[in-house]
């Protein structure tokens, strides 16, 4: 009975798949990333390799919960490095901070992966601090890295848990 639902998921995964998307495979967060429509009416910087400025994001990845891609502006996080603030414009009701401005901080963290063998890497992180009515204080952790000309933030994606893609807005 096991070997038949799994024999039923295989299938069902496997018909759902599409080659029609434009797809791009992000090596280091073992993700796929959609990306259906970048507007051409914004200019992004080409290759960004510093949080400082303002970025739009272009998708989000929920999971199970699949991927959205968000139109330009609808999302805005302007990073302030010297401050260690960002600041962010949600016009949407898409699920991501509240408009607001948050203080972060940067630093690495030590995770075990697994390719073919286990391996520690250093991942460089952001903590936002925010405040939640219900719970108080908390704070979020994503793991950061500049990819194809985007910035990822991966709340654990291999895990269902949100990841975030955005451009950086040239100068």
């Amino acid at each position: 009975m096991i070997w038949m639902g799994a024999l039923l998921i295989s299938v069902v995964g496997m018909s759902s798949c599409s080659k029609d998307d434009e797809s791009e495979l992000d090596p280091k967060l073992d993700t796929v990333l959609i990306i259906d429509s970048i507007p051409t009416d914004v200019i992004y910087e080409n290759n960004p390799t510093t949080l400082e400025g303002v970025w739009h994001m272009v998708s989000a990845n929920y999971g199970f919960g699949g991927e959205k891609t968000i139109q330009a502006g609808e999302i805005m996080v302007t990073f302030n490095e010297a401050e260690k603030t960002m600041k962010i414009e949600n016009k949407g009701s898409y699920h991501f901070l509240n408009s607001g401005n948050y203080p972060f901080k940067t630093t690495t963290e030590q995770r075990r992966i697994y390719t073919y063998q286990w391996v520690d890497v250093e991942y460089p992180v952001i903590i936002i601090q925010y405040s939640d009515e219900a719970f108080g204080e908390r704070e979020v952790r994503y793991t950061n890295s500049f990819y194809n000309g985007m910035l990822c933030l991966d709340g654990g994606m291999a895990y269902d848990g949100p990841g975030y893609y955005f451009k950086k807005l040239a100068n």
